[in-house]
C-alpha cells in the first residue's frame, strides 16, 4: 500500500541513516556526512563537525563499506489492526514482516496496542531483503506483560531499520527482558523509537557493525538503557549513539562493554582477548537520574564521548575503565578470571555532568549521608559505588600486558557540578591529558589525578582547569612525571573546613613544571591550608609565574622534596626563610617582615641584604 494517503504528520520524512542533515534534539551539534559511493575495500572517512568544541576530530570507518544512504520506501505492508490477543497480534506482525520482505516493502504498524506472548524474532537468511518497521510514534505500541520476553530480537539482520514506534515492558522487576535486541548485524538504524519499562535493557546491540541508535527515548529500563556489547572474538565496531534521551535506567544509561571469556596467564596475549569495541561515538545524548553510571565505556577503543548532558546518577557520571572482575578472580587464580579489555584512545570532551551520585536505590547504604538524594526504585541494588563526576580508571591487573591498561584518554572542556564525591578522577599509566574542565561544589576533592607507586602517569598535561568550592583539595596530583600543570585556577576550596586541604597539592611527583596557576581564597575566614603544597618523595619541580591570594603559606613542603627551582622571586611574610633543602643556589627571596630584606640562597644558608 502506498503512503500517499497519509498526512504530513503521519508520513513524516523517514531516514534510514543520517544523510548530511543535523541530528534532531540534543544531537544537533553533530553533523555526519556518510559516504554514498559503492562499497569498496578502502578506508572510508566520515567527518564529524565538532565546531564550537575546539576538537575537529575525524571518525574512520573500517571494513568493506561506510554507512550507506538508503532510498525512501514509499510502499508498505500494513500490520493488521491490534486485537489485544497476544498470540494473534504477534503472528500478525510476523506475517507482515514476511510479506514485506518477499515484496521488498516496509512494515507499517497501525495506531494501537499490539500485545505479544513471545519474542518477535523473524528468521533471517543471508542475502534476504532488509527488514524495515515503522509506526506512528508512541501511538503504535508493541507490549508484553511477561518480564522475561525479549520483545524484539533480530539476528543477522543486515540493513535493519526500526523507526517511530513504541516498545513497552511491564516495568515490574529486574529480569532477562530486552526491549529491542540486535545481534551480529550490520548497517542497523534504530531511530525515533520509545522503549518504556523494559525489565532488562532497553536497546541492545550485540556484536554489530556500522550501526546507529538515533533520537530514541529509553525510560525506566531495569538494566542498561542503551548497550553496545560483545564477547570473545565478537566485538562491535563503527557505532553511533546520538540524540537519545535516557531516563531512570536501572543500570548504566549508555554502556559500551566488551566482555571476554575465561582468561588465564597463558592466553592473555591471544588475538581474541586483545580486542575492543572499535570506533564508537556517543554524542549529544541527554541522560537523567540513572541507577548506576551515566555513560560507561569498558573494553572500547577509539571511543568519542562528546557533548552529552548527564543530570543525576547513582554512580559515576562518565566512567572509562576495564572491568577487573566479572564472575571470577584475577588471572592465574581459581576460579578463572572473566572480564574485559581495557579502554584505550577515548575522548571525553564537552560534556556536562550534574548531580553525580545523588540517586539512591532501595536499601542504599549511602542514602542517609546524601543531601537531596533521589530514590529511583529500579536502580541497581548491588555493592556501594563511586559517586564521581568523571572517572578514568586504570584497571591494571597485570602490567606486562598493555591491553589491560587504560591509556590515551583525553578529558577536555567538561563541566562537573555538585558530585557527591570527587569531581574528575584520573587513574592511568601514560599520556594523561586534562584540559579546560571545570568542577564546582564537589563534596570531596575537585580534581584527583594519580598514577601509582609502581608506575607514574607519564607526560601529564593538566591545564586551564578550574576547581571552585570543593570540600576537599581543589587539585590533587600524585605519582606523575615529565608533565606540566599550567594556567589552572583553584578558588575557595576546602569548604568542609576540616583542616589540611589545599587549593593545589602535589605528592610523589617528578620533573613537573607548575606555572601560571592562580590560587584564591577570598572568603572572610580563610579555610584552605596551603595555596600550593608539595609532599611525599618529590624531585625536580619547576615553579614559574604562579599567583596566590589565600592560605597560611604560599608554598608548603612535607615529606622529602628536592630540586625545586623558582623562575620568579618568592614573597613570604615573617622572619622564617624558605626551607633550605628545596631551593637552588642563587635563588632570590623577598621577606616582608619588620623590615624588608632581600635574601639569596648560598651553598648552605640564606644570605640577607637589607634594602634601603
Amino acid at each position: 500500500m502506498s503512503n500517499q494517503g497519509l498526512n504530513e504528520s503521519e508520513a513524516k520524512t523517514r531516514r534510514a541513516v543520517i544523510g548530511g542533515a543535523a541530528l534532531a534534539g540534543a544531537g544537533a551539534a553533530a553533523m555526519l556526512t556518510p559516504n554514498t559511493a559503492a562499497a569498496s575495500a578502502s578506508l572510508d572517512t566520515v567527518t564529524v563537525d565538532t565546531s564550537g568544541m575546539g576538537i575537529g576530530d575525524t571518525l574512520v570507518y573500517k571494513g568493506t563499506t561506510s554507512p550507506q544512504v538508503k532510498p525512501e520506501i514509499t510502499e508498505y505492508v500494513w500490520v493488521k489492526t491490534a486485537t489485544g490477543n497476544a498470540a494473534t497480534d504477534r503472528q500478525n506482525i510476523l506475517d507482515a514482516i514476511a510479506e514485506a520482505r518477499s515484496t521488498k516493502r516496509a512494515v507499517h504498524l497501525r495506531r494501537g496496542n499490539y500485545k505479544v506472548d513471545a519474542t518477535i524474532a523473524p528468521t533471517v537468511t543471508a542475502g534476504d531483503p532488509s527488514i524495515v518497521i515503522r509506526g506512528f510514534g508512541d501511538d503504535s505500541v508493541i507490549f508484553t506483560d511477561d518480564a522475561n520476553i525479549r520483545i524484539l530480537h533480530f539476528t543477522g539482520a543486515d540493513g535493519l531499520t526500526l523507526e517511530s514506534f513504541k516498545v513497552k515492558g511491564p516495568n515490574s522487576v529486574r529480569a532477562q527482558q530486552t526491549g529491542i535486541r540486535v545481534t551480529t548485524s550490520a548497517d542497523v538504524t534504530i531511530r525515533d523509537v520509545t522503549v518504556f519499562g523494559s525489565c532488562g535493557s532497553g536497546i541492545n546491540l550485540q556484536s554489530c557493525t556500522r550501526s546507529r541508535v538515533l533520537d530514541c527515548r529509553v525510560i525506566e529500563s531495569w538494566s542498561d538503557g542503551i548497550g553496545v556489547y560483545g564477547s570473545t572474538g565478537a566485538n562491535s565496531s563503527d557505532i553511533i549513539i546520538s540524540g537519545n534521551f535516557v531516563h531512570r535506567a536501572g543500570d548504566d544509561a549508555i554502556s559500551v562493554v566488551r566482555y571476554v571469556d575465561t582468561i588465564t596467564n597463558t592466553n592473555l596475549n591471544s588475538a581474541s582477548y586483545n580486542a575492543h569495541h572499535l570506533r564508537v561515538q556517543i554524542i549529544g545524548n541527554n541522560i537523567r537520574d540513572g541507577g548506576a553510571n551515566g555513560i560507561h565505556v569498558v573494553g572500547g577503543r577509539q571511543v568519542q564521548v562528546h557533548s552529552n548532558v548527564i543530570d543525576g546518577t547513582r554512580a559515576v557520571g562518565i566512567l572509562v575503565d576495564r572491568d577487573s572482575q566479572v564472575g571470577g578472580n584475577y588471572p592465574g587464580s581459581s576460579p578463572a578470571f572473566k572480564g574485559t579489555s581495557a579502554s584505550q584512545i577515548v575522548q571525553v570532551h564537552g560534556n556536562i555532568v550534574r548531580r553525580a551520585g545523588r540517586v539512591v536505590c532501595p536499601g542504599d547504604p549511602d542514602a542517609s549521608s546524601i543531601t537531596n538524594a533521589l530514590l529511583v526504585p529500579n536502580a541497581q541494588t548491588q555493592h556501594p559505588v563511586n559517586r564521581f563526576g568523571i572517572y578514568v580508571s586504570d584497571g591494571t591487573i597485570n602490567s606486562q600486558h598493555a591491553w589491560l591498561r587504560t591509556e590515551d584518554v583525553t578529558v577536555v572542556d567538561n563541566q562537573v557540578h555538585e558530585p557527591v564525591g570527587r569531581g574528575v578522577v584520573i587513574r592511568g599509566r601514560s599520556n594523561g591529558t586534562v584540559v579546560g574542565n571545570a568542577v564546582r561544589d564537589a563534596v570531596a576533592t575537585g580534581f584527583d589525578v594519580a598514577g601509582d607507586a609502581s608506575i607514574s602517569i607519564e607526560g601529564l598535561v593538566f591545564s586551564r582547569n578550574r576547581a571552585y568550592n570543593c570540600h576537599g583539595n581543589g587539585v590533587l596530583i600524585q605519582y606523575a612525571k615529565n608533565g606540566v600543570v599550567e594556567g589552572n585556577v583553584a578558588l575557595n576550596n576546602s569548604v568542609a573546613s576540616t583542616g589540611g586541604f589545599d587549593n593545589f597539592r602535589f605528592e610523589f611527583v617528578n620533573s613537573i613544571t607548575v606555572r601560571d596557576n592562580h590560587s584564591i581564597d577570598d572568603r572572610p575566614t580563610k579555610q584552605i591550608d596551603k595555596t600550593y603544597e608539595f609532599g611525599g618523595t618529590s624531585d625536580g619541580i619547576t615553579l614559574a609565574g604562579n599567583r596566590e591570594r589565600a592560605g597560611s603559606q604560599t608554598l608548603g613542603y612535607s615529606g622529602t622534596v628536592t630540586n625545586v627551582h623558582q623562575a620568579e622571586m618568592v614573597v613570604y611574610t615573617g622572619s622564617t626563610v624558605p626551607s633550605g633543602s628545596v631551593y637552588a643556589i642563587g635563588q632570590l627571596a623577598l621577606e616582608n617582615g619588620a623590615q624588608t630584606k632581600l635574601r639569596v640562597k648560598a651553598a648552605s644558608s640564606w644570605v640577607a641584604v637589607t634594602l634601603t
